[in-house]
């Protein structure tokens, strides 16, 4: 039996015996004896790393049940042997067992350089991430994921975000003093920080896709005129769930409105072209043809 189903029975079986309890104290009859709480086999070892044939988030006993023999206990942690190895293995709560098997995407593995500092190169960095969707959602923005794709595009290139900037400052011909120059600068640095020093796994972080989108967008807006730089998409490239432009109205009830006008403009523009043809077929009619060809008065 599922242990949520024997605590929900144990549960109900209280509640009854309060009841009775309270009826015989009505009646004047003796008070029956409090009953004990069942053990429940609440505890359950699972694995923490993969080994042999075990993955990480296994369970490899539930108790009351013991461990394979071999294994070695300290607390709530454990070895577990395998296969002339060994897994490290914890217990834990059995509604908490599932979420050792998720695996947390939002992390590179730690790397140091030779000095103890906490640094990775971002050619090495980029080779690590994962594009996998996060759990709960995913990423909750309109339009496709760009983090990934924009950091090979930098790697192939052999840039950085930093180093990037400095070539786009140098390439897009913006006017000195403008405020995006900063702007695109502070994203740059703070991107490559996420990436080199606290080494996140950049694709599969919310945080990270719109300060992508920004970047793009600042390069977009200043691309067919630098000193003019024109904002007008920025909502649709930055994929808000709600616009300025259409504050107020739902985004599905707007598509469909926007798919029907353009279904009624095809609909309207076969029929004029009808007519236009219509007209250029009577137009091209010799005088009296048509009279002939009705069977008219000879």
């Amino acid at each position: 039996m599922p242990i949520e189903q024997l605590m929900e029975y144990q549960q109900q079986f209280l509640e009854w015996h309060l009841q009775l309890q309270h009826r015989r104290s009505v009646q004047g009859q003796p008070r029956l004896p409090r009953p004990e709480a069942l053990p429940l086999a609440v505890d359950t070892w699972v694995v923490l790393e993969d080994g042999g044939p075990h993955k990480k988030g296994d369970v490899v006993a539930r108790d009351p049940a013991v461990l394979p023999p071999g294994s070695m206990v300290i607390g709530e942690r454990g070895v577990l042997p395998v296969a002339g190895t060994a897994v490290l293995i914890r217990k834990v709560k059995a509604s908490e067992a599932a979420a050792y098997r998720l695996d947390d995407l939002r992390l590179l593995p730690i790397s140091f350089d030779a000095q103890g500092i906490r640094r990775r190169e971002f050619n090495a960095a980029v080779a690590d991430m994962d594009n996998a969707e996060p759990a709960g959602g995913g990423l909750q923005l309109t339009g496709p994921a760009t983090a990934l794709r924009l950091m090979k595009e930098l790697r192939d290139q052999a840039m950085t975000p930093s180093s990037f900037h400095e070539y786009w400052l140098r390439t897009a011909d913006i006017p000195r003093g403008d405020r995006s120059l900063y702007e695109h600068e502070c994203l740059s640095r703070i991107l490559e920080s996420m990436v080199v020093v606290d080494q996140l796994n950049v694709p599969a972080l919310q945080s990270a896709e719109p300060i992508c989108r920004r970047l793009q967008v600042i390069r977009e807006a200043h691309r067919i005129s630098p000193g003019q730089p024109d904002y007008t998409s920025s909502d649709l490239m930055m994929g808000w769930k709600y616009k300025r432009s259409g504050a107020g109205i739902d985004s599905t009830l707007a598509a469909h409105v926007a798919n029907e006008l353009k279904a009624e403009a095809a609909i309207a523009k076969e029929a004029r072209k009808a007519r236009e043809e219509q007209a250029s077929h009577r137009k091209g009619q010799k005088p009296g043809k048509g009279k002939a060809e009705g069977g008219g008065d000879s």
